[in-house]
C-alpha cells in the first residue's frame, strides 16, 4: 500500500471511488515516537501539501502542530495588465488548479 506519490493519490482516489468514502483517516502513533525520514512518510506529507488533506502532530516535548493552520503559498507569473483589465480565464485557471 502506498507505493509512489502518485500511487498514494491513487490509492486516496480509490477510497473516494470504490469504497465510496468521503472522508479517509489514517493515524499513526507511538509513544515512543515515529521514524519521519522514510520515503513513506515524505509521500504523505507530499500528498497532504499539495491539498490531499491535514497532518496533525505531537511533538515529543507536547508541542502540538496542525497543517490546516499553516498557509500554503502558490506563485504565479502573471504578465503585468491594466488595472481596468479582467481578470484573464487563464490565471484564474492556473489559480484555482493550484489549490
Amino acid at each position: 500500500m502506498f507505493g509512489g506519490t502518485d500511487e498514494f493519490e491513487e490509492e486516496m482516489k480509490g477510497f473516494r471511488d470504490e469504497e465510496n468514502a468521503r472522508n479517509v483517516s489514517l493515524a499513526l502513533k507511538n509513544p515512543k515516537g515515529l521514524d519521519l525520514k522514510t520515503e513513506k512518510m515524505r509521500r504523505a506529507v507530499q500528498y497532504t501539501s499539495k491539498g490531499g488533506g491535514s497532518i496533525v502532530a505531537v511533538a515529543k516535548r507536547r508541542r502540538h502542530y496542525n497543517s490546516n493552520y499553516h498557509g500554503k503559498r502558490v506563485e504565479l507569473e502573471v504578465p503585468i495588465r491594466e488595472a481596468t483589465d479582467p481578470i484573464p480565464e487563464e490565471i484564474a485557471k492556473r489559480v484555482l488548479e493550484s489549490e
